[in-house]
């Protein structure tokens, strides 16, 4: 049933009032393999954990709103206890597809890298044109802060070996856990690759990130990164 590395696979999905992607996604995931979980990030609809264990995935719920990163660390406390070699990252806002995980599993498992990152192609039309620049500008800054060539570092889709995300001594509580895994895989001196994927685009859909909060968030990281080498 669960074949092509799935069974070998945890995926963690932080999610904030998702219910009606997560009615999707859900039985197609639990369907590819068995270690799911949604971190109900305080969600306010009623229905996000509901959905999520009516299509029998495992569920944390936070009682208020903690922050993606988080939601992300207490879904990997919840991964390193199960009998897998990866966990997966997936966004809980239907934005990433399933085909692309499992591209990003191939890539984990044939490379034997430590960290696969999904590389999406923005859409000039569908993205804003502050969203586009901001991803540009911060992963070209991480790629001199790391030593790494990451084109998307802000993409939510990925893959890391149980290993190396151990490792990894991750304190973020919001978006810029995302850069902040890069920065900590090029302080371990860990293999990191990425991996060409697709943008879902719904026209309906706001951006969860608060641009000048999340922003100085992120500035601050890499000031505790520079002064912490």
């Amino acid at each position: 049933m669960f074949g092509d590395g799935w069974k070998e696979t945890a995926i963690v999905i932080p999610a904030y009032n998702e219910a009606a992607t997560l009615d999707l996604l859900c039985p197609l995931l639990k369907a590819k393999t068995p270690y799911v979980i949604v971190v109900d990030d305080g969600s306010t609809d009623g229905k996000t954990s509901a959905t999520a264990k009516r299509h029998g995935l495992f569920v944390i719920r936070n009682e208020r709103r903690l922050g993606k990163g988080a939601s992300l660390r207490k879904g990997f406390e919840w991964a390193f206890d199960q009998p897998v070699r990866w966990i997966a990252t997936f966004d809980a806002d239907g934005q990433h597809a399933i085909s692309d995980l499992q591209s990003l599993i191939g890539v984990a498992k044939q490379s034997q890298v430590d960290v696969v990152v999904g590389e999406r192609k923005l859409c000039r039309e569908k993205t804003p044109f502050v969203r586009r620049v901001t991803n540009s500008v911060m992963s070209h800054l991480l790629n001199l802060l790391s030593g790494l060539k990451i084109k998307d570092s802000q993409c939510g889709l990925r893959v890391f070996s149980k290993t190396a995300l151990r490792r990894m001594d991750l304190r973020s509580r919001y978006f810029e856990i995302e850069s902040e895994v890069i920065l900590m895989a090029s302080r371990l001196g860990l293999r990191v690759a990425s991996h060409p994927v697709k943008t879902i685009y719904f026209d309906q859909r706001l951006s969860r990130i608060a641009p000048l909060r999340d922003t100085l968030r992120w500035f601050l990281l890499l000031g505790s990164f520079l002064t912490t080498r």
